[in-house]
């Protein structure tokens, strides 16, 4: 068994949560969701102070009920994996 310790640097990951190419990769993989969702989601990926955030939301009241009725967005987001 090995003794290898390393230490995090903090900041380090943080920059790197919030870099241009994670909310890349959000916004890749949060368009398959809003895709998958149909009309009526749009997607909004932003940098947090810790993290960069993906937001899917309706746009109008039509597909708020649908997804309030039939759960639109985690049925989505199951077929995205």
């Amino acid at each position: 068994m090995s003794n290898m310790k390393f230490n995090l640097n903090g900041s380090g990951v943080s920059e790197l949560l919030r870099s241009p190419e994670m909310q890349a990769i959000l916004e890749e993989k949060g368009k398959v969701v809003a895709d998958g969702a149909g009309d009526g989601f749009e997607l909004k990926v932003s940098p947090g102070q810790k993290r960069a955030n993906a937001t899917i939301s309706t746009t109008d009241i039509k597909s708020m009920a649908r997804n309030s009725k039939h759960n639109i967005l985690l049925k989505a987001l199951g077929d995205a994996k």
